[in-house]
This record gives structure tokens, C-alpha cells and sequence, in this order.
């Protein structure tokens, strides 16, 4: 049998991005990204790095009703925005439910 360096599976150490451990930054719970370099040399990536550096297909789904989205510009187009949540990670939100959000801070 051949194996590769998928066939074992170990949570890396820190983020190679953010520099964040593999607690803080998602990696032990969710997955990270190891996209291969063309000199061949593998980093690992927690997804919110993967996602900002491009690594990942970029897709959205709505904090408040759900909807989902796949394409960036067109979520751009449409005004999706993005809102810290209380443990200030970010809550991607579509037009509709962005307008919520506003108006829920704002009176706040």
C-alpha cells in the first residue's frame, strides 16, 4: 500500500498565517487548509486565513435566515455585509437581515 502525507493525519502546532495555536484558531476543531506551494512546501492554514489568502471557494450563508451564496461579487452586488458576533468572530448576513442588524445596534 502507498502512502502519502494525507494518509496520517496530525493537527499541526499554529496557523502558519495567523501564527494563533491550533486551539484559539479553529484548526483541532474545524480543519485547516494545507494548500501546496509551487516549490512544493506545505504550510498549514487555519480556514480563516485560507479563506482571506484565497486558498478555499469562497461561499456564504446568512446568520439570520439562512440563505446562501457562493459567488463574492455577487454577494457584494446584492450588499451582503459581515458583523462581529459577541465571541467577535465574523457572521456573514444578507441584505435583508444586514438591515436587521443595523437597526437592532443602533438602538442598542
Amino acid at each position: 500500500m502507498e502512502y502519502t502525507n494525507f494518509d496520517i493525519v496530525e493537527v499541526p502546532r499554529r496557523c502558519s498565517g495567523c501564527g494563533r495555536d491550533a486551539d484559539s484558531s479553529g484548526m483541532r476543531h474545524v480543519g485547516w487548509a494545507v494548500p501546496v506551494a509551487v516549490s512544493g512546501s506545505a504550510q498549514a492554514y487555519c480556514l480563516g486565513c485560507a479563506s482571506v489568502l484565497r486558498f478555499l471557494p469562497w461561499s456564504a450563508e446568512c446568520a439570520g435566515c439562512g440563505r446562501e451564496v457562493d459567488d463574492e461579487n455577487e454577494a457584494e452586488e446584492k450588499g451582503w455585509r459581515f458583523f462581529r458576533n459577541g465571541d467577535r468572530e465574523l457572521m456573514s448576513m444578507c441584505a435583508d437581515c444586514a438591515a436587521l442588524e443595523v437597526r437592532r445596534r443602533a438602538t442598542a
